[in-house]
């Protein structure tokens, strides 16, 4: 099994290092380029196509695996891939016209709930219950089409606000990759860890081209298709072995992107502007503005979002109370080292 799940890891790799430059080429060919404006850290003209290299690579390497893992079309295995590219289709149209000629909010977030009920009403990849320490299983019943709805659409977007440094998105992306494979080996759900591991090729070999000084950009059409996916994996059934800590596990492993929407959002409330207007002062930007440079920065969030997802898999590993306490502990000390910094401050220093 290890030496066909590493196939799958090769292919997508390989693929995105081969896909990417030539990406790259086209998208300055035909001039698809995300010019410096004062929410972007670069000087130069990037093209923004990154994401088609991302998405083809996934979807190269997914074929392989059901040639050599599902071979059987019918199987629930395949039904779920077939969802999965279905609705990760969806997406990738909506981030070219976005990259391309751009889509108004309501535009994009209502092809967002297309997508995601694709993937939840037609192929049946949705959240049904929520296990919550001390009060054991929820059956969300009428809730979980909505309850679903919110988890895909809310994190595709807090990827997206996520892409604003070089490599971050993609390099968040990973960290939450290896930490779902983890907890989905635990559960045997063979779905989800090819799916990770295809995304993981993927987004590795992407990022080969865009950690800084970024070469390339992912561009919406990938920040977008990283979240959708991931939040579709996220809430599979490997997750649902993590007993009565199944809802504290995706959060803690994508709990950078997450955070980051939940506090943008009430920060702007809080100074009475538009919840979804753009700015410079979500948590990557104002760790630049404490003095650290891009490479840092990115650098600084990839070490918090790793000890996020070692929290996760340690909850999922050993769902006990003591565990809990210690991750309580960890993101309690998180909480205050950023507090000190004044991070967490609603208006922060220019």
């Amino acid at each position: 099994m290890w030496i066909r799940l590493i196939v799958v890891l090769l292919v997508a790799l390989v693929c995105s290092l081969l896909l990417t430059p030539l990406v790259r080429k086209v998208g300055l060919r035909f001039h698809i380029i995300e010019r410096p404006n004062p929410r972007k850290t670069h000087k130069r003209a990037v093209t923004c196509l990154g994401g088609v290299a991302i998405y083809a690579s996934f979807v190269v390497s997914l074929l392989v695996a059901s040639l050599i893992l599902f071979k059987n079309p019918h199987s629930p295995f395949s039904y779920k891939l077939l969802g999965l590219l279905c609705g990760g289709s969806m997406i990738l149209v909506l981030g070219l016209v976005d990259d391309i000629k751009g889509a108004p909010a309501p535009v994009k977030v209502g092809w967002q709930i297309a997508a995601a009920l694709v993937t939840s009403a037609l192929f049946g990849i949705r959240i049904t219950y929520i296990d919550v320490p001390f009060f054991g299983v929820i059956w969300l019943r009428a809730y979980s089409l909505p309850l679903t709805l919110l988890w895909v659409v809310g994190l595709t977007n807090a990827l997206n606000w996520a892409d604003g440094l070089d490599g971050l998105a993609a390099g968040i992306s990973s960290i939450a990759c290896v930490s779902l494979v983890v907890v989905s080996w635990r559960g045997g759900d063979l779905v989800s860890i090819v799916v990770l591991i295809a995304l993981l090729g993927a987004t590795l070999g992407f990022l080969r081209y865009n950690f800084y000084p970024a070469k390339v950009f992912m561009g919406d059409t990938g920040s977008n298709f990283l979240g959708f996916v991931l939040a579709n994996v996220a809430i599979m059934g490997g997750l649902k072995s993590a007993a009565a800590l199944s809802l504290m596990v995706p959060i803690l492993i994508l709990g950078v992107p997450i955070f980051d929407t939940l506090f943008s959002v009430w920060r702007r409330v809080r100074l009475k502007r538009s919840p979804i207007r753009p700015d410079t002062d979500h948590f990557h930007f104002r760790l630049l503005k404490l003095g650290l440079n891009q490479r840092q920065a990115v650098l600084v969030i990839y070490v918090i979002s790793a000890v996020l997802g070692g929290c996760a898999v340690l909850l999922a590993q050993n769902p006990t109370l003591t565990s809990l306490a210690v991750v309580v502990f960890i993101v309690g000390l998180l909480a205050l080292i950023a507090l000190k910094l004044g991070l967490l401050s609603v208006s922060f220093r220019e």
